[in-house]
């Protein structure tokens, strides 16, 4: 699951409310911004594997099917 963060926001409010500079401001969202763009969630993890596990079990079928029938043209 992806994080909306606003970033125009995040300076804002630093600059406003925690007394930061604009460069300060910027470089802070900045670092915030790539620390959590870096991270993967469970969420995305179980949507991985279950994504995956579906791929497997269609192309086993697909394999499956193509096998029925070259058995059933063979004969």
């Amino acid at each position: 699951m992806a994080v909306t963060f606003d970033t125009r926001k995040a300076v804002k409010k630093l600059r406003n409310k925690g007394g930061f500079t604009e460069p300060a401001a910027d470089a802070t969202v900045e670092v915030v911004t790539d620390a959590t763009r870096l991270h993967v969630t469970r969420e995305d993890l179980t949507t991985a594997l279950l994504r995956e596990r579906l791929w497997s079990i269609g192309s086993l079928l697909a394999v499956a099917a193509a096998a029925v029938t070259a058995v059933e043209l063979l004969n």
